[in-house]
């Protein structure tokens, strides 16, 4: 305040810098503005602006006035004031008399309460029952807790109890009902581990039994409990289905190629070059 003027730069500036400094602990952030006057210097704190709301505060404005009426000044200081507050801005402004500021029921005593108009954008609001459950059971601190890194709580059914789940942030890396998720990736979701499965004769798939670990995926046999392959064809397989049949294993041995069934199912074998991939279909 200066010569019957108010000035807002500077203590914009030196709010940045408590907030800025200011351990980061989770809790809410607010910085409240109180004028009685016009702001003379209003249209020139951008920078500083920018400074304040880059720590996150949520940013109030309250302009006090001398008697019950509105007068200009109070007008002028209400014009000049709300542009520097944060959204919705009537939300975050209050007109009040210099009598109310400290009522029970006005601005500063009653920015924990959810339900004041302060208080709905710092304090949580309170768990609503239905049913005689939580809405959410995620609000929980204990629930959300067993979320750990890579997860976050889920619930399916907000009308009823023991219905959450721990899902991971990524979407496909799975899910777990009342608890904990493993959030490895499942490495046979690569199509390029797949294919190097599907282009071994005979066809096999591809299986990653810890998907919270990696590079131990690994090629499984189609039939038979032959060993599998990690990160490549198990060798060993063994053709068997259609081509364990003579007959239909000889009309491939006479064009010097081999017999693949590489499906379960009738009528699905197929003969193979040498080498190659098979280029005929069942005769």
């Amino acid at each position: 305040y200066m010569a019957n003027q108010t000035f807002i730069g500077e203590g914009l500036r030196r709010a940045a810098d408590i907030l800025k400094t200011s351990p980061k602990d989770g809790r809410r952030r607010a910085v409240y503005i109180v004028s009685d006057g016009k702001l003379d210097d209003a249209d020139g704190v951008a920078d500083e602006l920018a400074q304040l709301q880059a720590s996150g505060p949520e940013v109030f404005g309250i302009v006090v006035r001398k008697g019950d009426e509105h007068t200009t000044a109070d007008l002028e200081a209400e014009a000049t004031l709300k542009p520097l507050l944060s959204a919705p801005k009537d939300g975050h402004f209050m007109h009040v008399n210099v009598h109310e500021l400290t009522s029970p029921h006005v601005a500063l005593t009653t920015i924990c309460d959810p339900t004041k108009q302060f208080g709905q954008f710092l304090a949580p609001a309170p768990a609503v029952l239905v049913g005689c459950h939580d809405v959410d059971e995620c609000m929980r601190s204990d629930v959300a807790a067993q979320c750990t890194s890579g997860s976050h709580c889920r619930d399916l059914n907000p009308a009823a109890s023991g219905t959450w789940e721990c899902v991971c942030d990524d979407a496909g890396r799975g899910h777990q009902e009342l608890g904990p998720v493993s959030c490895g990736l499942d490495e046979c979701t690569m199509s390029a581990y797949v294919a190097i499965c599907a282009d071994a004769r005979p066809l096999q798939t591809c299986f990653d039994e810890l998907p919270a670990t990696e590079d131990d995926w690994v090629c499984r046999c189609p039939h038979g409990d032959v060993a599998p392959g990690l990160q490549g064809p198990a060798p060993g397989c063994e053709e068997v289905g259609e081509c364990a049949n003579a007959v239909v294993a000889e009309v491939c041995e006479r064009e010097a190629q081999r017999c693949v069934d590489p499906l379960p199912g009738p009528d699905n074998w197929m003969c193979e070059c040498a080498g190659l991939k098979p280029v005929g279909v069942s005769v």
